[in-house]
């Protein structure tokens, strides 16, 4: 059974982190299909797709210009990145 929860929304800072972080994880992931490891490669899709939606509800509370427009520029990354992750890994 699986347990779902409401969580408090990522700083901006955090979401950085997270988001660099997925980047640069997508090399292991490369290697982790070519090696059958499907459990890491489901992990890292769904970890994908809460960065996403972190950002889109960052997005929606966040006044700042210059920080809004930094977490456009994230969002249409990670939109990028999970084009890739689905054509590649699916």
């Amino acid at each position: 059974m699986k347990m779902h929860y409401e969580c408090c929304d990522a700083t901006f800072v955090g979401i950085h982190f997270w988001f660099k972080s997925m980047f640069e994880e997508l090399g292991w992931m490369v290697l982790a299909k070519e090696r059958g490891m499907t459990d890491k490669i489901m992990t890292y899709k769904h970890s994908v797709s809460h960065l996403k939606q972190a950002i889109e509800r960052r997005l929606k509370n966040t006044r700042d210009h210059d920080r809004k427009e930094d977490l456009k520029i994230m969002y249409e990354n990670v939109c990028v990145l999970c084009e890739h992750i689905e054509k590649d890994f699916s």
